[in-house]
């Protein structure tokens, strides 16, 4: 084949009739008898005579030698003669290799097609070639007389062909440059193994125009195509390189008159795991030598893709059905039945900062189930970001196997429907939007909902984008039932509102698997009830029941003291920020400069820095938080400072009397509290 485009390169015949050539010998050679091909790694004196021993072992069609190659011969034809002589040479030491292919190409097996492949020429323009092309067929260069015409081609198919006669045709020519045109480096390698030893003739230099990918790389062999034109520029070939650049757009640039001082900013995407191996939602388990399980994966704010679409306040936060999912999965995977989770409770959000560099950070997360011989263990989720410590998010207990005594039997739903009514599901949305509460696409879960103050009905549903997730429970059901509780609370379309997030549960359980498409009802408890239609700042804590059933009523679960909490920016924002960075901000002292030291004019000066700076009650503003939230937030820091400062007072040994009058430098000496510490301490 190779033969054929380099004729057509030298004028020999047309693009189009080079084309149709190609297409119709391949479908010739499609047509074939089943055979084999083997490459003999010995000399072709000795491959000669073993090739007529098998054949004059064998009838019909015999064995031929399709190649010389130099350091290797090819041998082909039928399969039973290709077994006989490679178990010929294994038996004598000899290497055989069998090449991938199911026809036996320039042996006897070409003969049926050979006709039809001469009379394609028929009728088509040959001329002689205008450029030196070195014939596959002789090993020669073709000659000026000889005709590249139908008959050539023939001979072509069915005769041996002569790699290393024609590699020597090479060298007598003076060519110093072998490139190889194609996909992958095999030809180039063999000339220059078939090279003769001559001081008249050195090697060549031995480029291929593409390499295919190495090791674990993920890219296409194109990629090697610039280094081979590097190469091919270095050995001295004349190129084009404005050619190498077609269609794009480039410009000259000056570059530095000294070495380049290097430094990396490669912008590389975070390392995930979790949902590739492992567990689809708690990633990869591991097993303590104290008998602990945990589980860790690392979540972004894109992945799980629904993860984007849970804001509050404007910030991404991890809603609080993930931790109740991952603590019923945790539970159960080692096979689905009955889970309870018992006694959970919401530490701290898991809130995602932007990173500067990637525009968003991942957070490692784990669950981690104590070591425990009962049905009963305790579970703890906790996240840790790129810098700082782990954060607990959660704790509590869970179990798996164990019998559910409330799950009772079929309800009927439209029963229950008859004493409620339509509640507007887009003014829900609407409402929680309002009050901080920003559910995107993935987290509109509800369908139906009926309702009346104190409880409410709701149909929920997975996104269809999300239905093939392999999760027992997955997150964004169950935060479908915590919705039916803000439909309880029959607060759609109201004006303004507090906002309130899942704080807690005292027990959860599920049947088994729990579908993508469930039924919820929820029930307040009185107090809530109160709390709600009652005058005065509205509830901190409200909390009720919730029952979930599948389409027809059978029961599938439930939750058991469900408790949900108000929420605020400045709330939030402490979550994010950490005590210490909140207890100090930054103020600029500006100083004179020492005599004769001369300012960087590049430099903002202090005055600059000092201006585009703000105190700690600015920045609260520019977080959204409001005056009343900032001032709460900032006597419970007081509080809380005076409280840190007390406990500290003690553990240095501090007895407190009533009535007792303190002389600080005194106690200070006595709790050998250093001098430099004075004036912290007497604050």
């Amino acid at each position: 084949i190779g033969e054929l485009a380099a004729s057509q390169t030298a004028g020999v015949f047309s693009l189009e009739d080079g084309m149709r050539f190609a297409a119709v010998r391949g479908r010739l050679m499609s047509q074939m008898a089943e055979g084999g091909m083997a490459a003999v790694f010995a000399s072709a004196e000795s491959v000669a005579p073993a090739v007529e021993a098998v054949n004059a072992a064998s009838s019909g069609a015999g064995l031929s030698i399709s190649g010389y190659n130099g350091s290797h011969q090819v041998v082909s034809g039928p399969i039973p003669a290709i077994e006989a002589i490679s178990k010929r040479f294994d038996q004598e030491g000899v290497r055989v290799r069998r090449l991938n292919t199911k026809r036996a190409f320039h042996s006897a097996l070409v003969e049926p097609i050979l006709d039809e492949l001469e009379a394609f020429f028929d009728g088509v323009a040959v001329q002689p070639p205008d450029l030196a092309v070195v014939s596959n067929l002789t090993g020669l260069a073709v000659e000026a007389g000889q005709a590249q015409d139908g008959a050539y081609w023939r001979r072509h198919a069915r005769e041996p062909v002569a790699f290393a006669q024609g590699v020597r045709t090479l060298a007598d020519l003076g060519v110093d440059a072998v490139l190889e045109i194609g996909p992958r480096s095999v030809l180039a390698p063999m000339a220059a193994s078939a090279w003769p030893e001559s001081p008249a003739a050195p090697a060549p230099v031995v480029l291929s125009s593409l390499s295919p990918p190495s090791g674990d790389a993920v890219e296409s062999s194109h990629d090697g195509f610039p280094e081979a034109v590097a190469e091919a520029y270095q050995a001295g070939l004349p190129i084009r390189f404005a050619g190498l650049f077609a269609g794009e757009s480039r410009r000259r640039i000056s570059l530095p008159g000294y070495p380049f001082q290097r430094e990396h900013h490669w912008v590389e995407a975070p390392r995930r795991q979790g949902r590739g191996s492992g567990h689809p939602l708690l990633g990869v388990r591991h097993e303590s030598a104290r008998g602990e399980l945990t589980f860790e994966t690392e979540v972004f704010p894109s992945d799980p893709a629904w993860m984007d679409d849970h804001k509050v306040f404007g910030r991404v936060v991890a809603p609080g059905a993930l931790y109740g999912a991952m603590a019923a999965s945790a539970s159960s995977v080692e096979g689905i039945g009955p889970v309870v989770v018992e006694d959970l409770q919401l530490h701290n959000p898991l809130v995602f900062e932007e990173d500067d560099e990637t525009g968003e950070e991942g957070r490692r997360v784990q669950v981690v189930l104590d070591a425990s011989d009962q049905a009963s263990r305790g579970v703890q989720i906790f996240s840790k970001g790129s810098e700082g410590d782990w954060t607990v998010h959660v704790e509590g207990r869970v179990s798996s196997g164990a019998p559910v005594p409330e799950a009772g039997g079929r309800i009927d739903l439209e029963a229950l429907k008859a004493g409620l009514s339509p509640a507007d599901v887009a003014g829900y949305y609407r409402h929680r939007a309002s009050t901080g509460v920003d559910l995107g696409p993935s987290f509109r879960t509800l369908g139906r909902v009926w309702s009346r103050p104190g409880e409410a009905l709701g149909e929920v549903s997975l996104p269809e984008a999300l239905t093939r997730h392999g999760l027992d429970l997955h997150p964004l059901v169950l935060d479908g039932c915590f919705q039916v509780v803000g439909a309880a609370r029959n607060l759609a379309g109201a004006e303004g509102g507090a906002t309130y997030l899942p704080f807690g549960w005292e027990r959860l359980w599920l049947t088994g698997r729990l579908p993508d498409r469930v039924v919820c009802h929820v029930r307040l408890s009185d107090a809530s009830i109160d709390a709600e239609t009652g005058p005065g700042e509205p509830a901190e804590v409200l909390s009720g029941e919730l029952r979930i059933y599948d389409p027809n009523g059978a029961p599938l679960g439930g939750i058991s003291g469900y408790t949900v909490k108000r929420a605020t920016p400045e709330s939030l924002l402490s979550a994010i920020e950490g005590v210490k960075d909140l207890l100090y901000e930054v103020v600029w002292r500006e100083h004179g400069l020492p005599p004769g030291v001369t300012p960087a004019d590049f430099f903002p000066s202090p005055a600059a820095v000092a201006a585009s700076s703000q105190l700690f009650a600015g920045y609260l503003t520019d977080a959204g938080v409001e005056p009343e939230g900032r001032d709460g937030l900032l006597a419970d820091l007081e509080r809380w400072s005076r409280s840190c400062a007390l406990v500290t007072l003690d553990r240095l040994g501090w007895e407190r009397r009533p009535g007792e009058v303190v002389d600080p430098d005194d106690l200070r000496q006595r709790l050998d509290v250093m001098a430099e510490h004075n004036r912290l301490f007497r604050r």
